[in-house]
């Protein structure tokens, strides 16, 4: 064989070593993936950073902006804005939902009938400190805003009330009807 020898102990052994380390990667690779899976029951919900869920707050701050911009309009001058609110807002809860069909229909020869159908609807919780529950929020509705109204040193003049109205209605989701615009008392 060419003059040149092979010592099958040593080509045996390298292989015996390969192997032995691709089954200890394998086994470490399946235990971080059970680790993973079997993290002692707990659920990993990060906490996320509070919402400002407080409509006045809310309301605050669209009138504060409502000011700050519409007082740089043309003719506008001096303005003070009113924001009302139509609700609080909504927070909208995770629900873990489980349906259920019989697997036998009507003899009357449709398929399913309302009765052949279940539905066990449960509002998903998280524990938080101290073993309470709280109800996982997957989203937060900001208030609907019921209407505005915009007093201005230029509010009588009707081409600067049009900007007004317009400007409100482009920043706002609220029906023109709902925006008055009036003057200062001078």
């Amino acid at each position: 064989m060419d003059g040149k020898k092979y010592d099958i102990s040593k080509i045996f052994g390298q292989i015996m070593h390969t192997k032995t380390l691709v089954i200890i990667l394998i086994v470490g690779i399946g235990l971080l993936v059970l680790s993973g899976s079997f993290g002692g029951g707990q659920e990993t919900v990060q906490e996320q950073p509070e919402t400002q869920t407080d409509s006045a707050a809310y309301c605050k701050e669209l009138e504060d902006r409502l000011c700050a911009i519409l007082g740089s309009v043309s003719g506008v001058g001096e303005v003070e804005v009113m924001v009302t609110l139509a609700d609080n807002g909504q927070d909208v809860l995770a629900y873990d939902e489980k349906y259920q069909a019989k697997a036998a229909g009507s003899q009357t020869g449709s398929d399913e009938t309302p009765q052949d159908k279940q539905t066990d609807t449960k509002v998903v919780l998280k524990s938080g400190q101290g073993g309470s529950e709280t109800p996982v929020t997957v989203k937060q509705l900001t208030p609907q805003v019921a209407g505005v109204l915009v007093v201005a040193d230029g509010g009588a003049n009707p081409a600067v009330k049009t900007d007004v109205i317009n400007a409100v209605h482009a920043v706002l989701p609220v029906k023109l009807n709902k925006i008055c615009v009036v003057g200062r008392e001078q």
